[in-house]
């Protein structure tokens, strides 16, 4: 990074936390020397590793959001907890970004009801980068809405080729609706809407995506519902 940026960090999140976390943090400091990372956990793990690493600052916690635990519940009852502390960081503009490898589903949640949504965004979705021996393709949704509209698609798309330019540095990214065939008849009466309405409102939209396709690098996104990219 050329900017210096704060990033939000849940020490609790995923497996093997906090110390497979901690141990990524050192790397993460290491790569980037314009990173600064807050640190939010339980103060008998976060205030010593603080001290200790340069551009670390301590943020106590005195919660955890379980994985097994209902995510919008959690958020709600939670506050303490660094995934929701770590997004109010964010929503507080005291960090430019949080990440977590904890309960996907409290993320989402905290994401859209602490940070909240960009205006006109309906649903928040989870992209997931698909690497391949051509080059590697975003694949959005892959989870967070199993049920969809056309719309949510369209937007899903909008998300993926602006992530595509900015951070894949992709300048004219490729966008791929995932289908059973390359013809735009092909599919059910729902994802034949979608083929329609990114091809009217998407510049970037160069038709449908077969499975196989995703690791042939015609695609530098693709864009689904969540239960089907989350398959």
């Amino acid at each position: 990074m050329s900017e210096a940026v704060k990033v939000a960090l849940d020490v609790l999140g995923g497996d093997f936390a906090p110390d497979v976390v901690l141990d990524g943090a050192v790397q993460a400091l290491e790569a980037d020397p314009n990173l600064t990372l807050l640190l939010c956990g339980p103060q008998e793990i976060v205030a010593d590793f603080a001290s200790a690493h340069k551009r670390c600052e301590a943020v106590f916690t005195t919660q955890n959001i379980e994985m097994g635990e209902h995510p919008v519940h959690a958020v709600r009852t939670k506050k303490d907890s660094p995934i929701v502390v770590g997004c109010r960081l964010v929503a507080e503009g005291r960090a430019q970004g949080f990440f977590s490898a904890g309960s996907t589903g409290a993320c989402l949640s905290a994401g859209t009801l602490v940070i909240g949504r960009i205006k006109g965004i309906k649903r928040p979705a989870l992209g997931q980068i698909i690497p391949s021996y051509a080059k590697p393709t975003l694949l959005i949704d892959v989870g967070a809405n199993a049920d969809c509209k056309p719309e949510y698609l369209l937007q899903f798309a909008e998300m993926g080729a602006v992530y595509a330019k900015r951070i894949m540095g992709v300048e004219n990214p490729q966008v791929g609706l995932l289908n059973i065939g390359a013809e735009e008849t092909k599919g059910s009466t729902f994802t034949v809407s979608c083929h329609d309405l990114l091809a009217e409102r998407l510049p970037e939209f160069a038709g449908n995506c077969e499975g196989g396709d995703l690791l042939a690098g015609a695609f530098d996104v693709v864009v689904c519902d969540g239960f089907s990219g989350n398959i």
